[in-house]
């Protein structure tokens, strides 16, 4: 007789499914959306957690038209905005960052190579991603794609059958260095994923690989 709680801690297309990325919704839609209809997908709920949201998420009008939001001001997604020059904006960077980023290019040099895997090219760029997540941390705490099969499935199709992901990788010597997982959704791109060896970690190449991504 004792009455279960049932928290979603975000808004999941699929059931058992973990998020990406923010869902998009219609702005036309908003006005006629409200959770109840939403929700009845899913088993019975009492609470439900939007997380990552951006500032201007129609979910949030959604919340707000059909029940009570609780933000919290330290959540969110960090947002990059790329619309100016990459020269005008890397200005806006921090200077310590900057040189960090300028001293490990200069020392991975012209051994370092940049590819980005697109189309046919994506499956195999997908398996490497997944093999160098599992060698670092997120293997050791197993959280990584290859220990968690659903997630690893999931992200497999989704981005063998887009039309805009891609695999951006970073080899040193031959060797994959770092490698990210992305995809651009109505102007904006979402970077899902990063891995890298922790073994040339003192080359910062993830960090590398991000500049480039900028």
């Amino acid at each position: 007789g004792a009455t279960r709680l049932r928290i979603l801690t975000s808004f999941r297309p699929v059931p058992q499914m973990p998020p990406f990325a923010e869902s998009l919704v219609d702005s036309a839609a908003v006005a006629r959306l409200n959770f109840a209809e939403i929700a009845g997908d899913f088993r019975p709920w009492h609470v439900l957690r939007l997380r990552g949201l951006r500032a201007e998420s129609p979910w949030l009008k959604v919340s707000a038209n059909n029940v009570g939001i609780a933000s919290e001001p330290q959540g969110g997604v960090g947002i990059f905005d790329t619309s100016s020059s990459f020269e005008e904006r890397w200005r806006t960077v921090p200077k310590n960052i900057r040189n960090s980023i300028r001293k490990a290019q200069n020392r991975i040099g012209e051994r370092g190579q940049v590819l980005v895997a697109t189309g046919e090219a994506i499956a195999a760029a997908f398996d490497e991603f997944v093999a160098l997540e599992s060698a670092g941390w997120k293997g050791d705490e197993g959280t990584s794609l290859a220990q968690t099969p659903g997630e690893r499935e999931l992200l497999h199709e989704y981005f063998v059958t887009s039309d805009t992901a891609e695999v951006r990788s970073l080899h040193i010597g031959g060797a994959l260095a770092a490698s990210q997982l992305s995809v651009r959704v109505a102007g904006t791109h979402f970077l899902l994923k990063v891995a890298y060896d922790e073994s040339v970690g003192d080359l910062s190449p993830s960090h590398v690989l991000f500049a480039n991504l900028i």
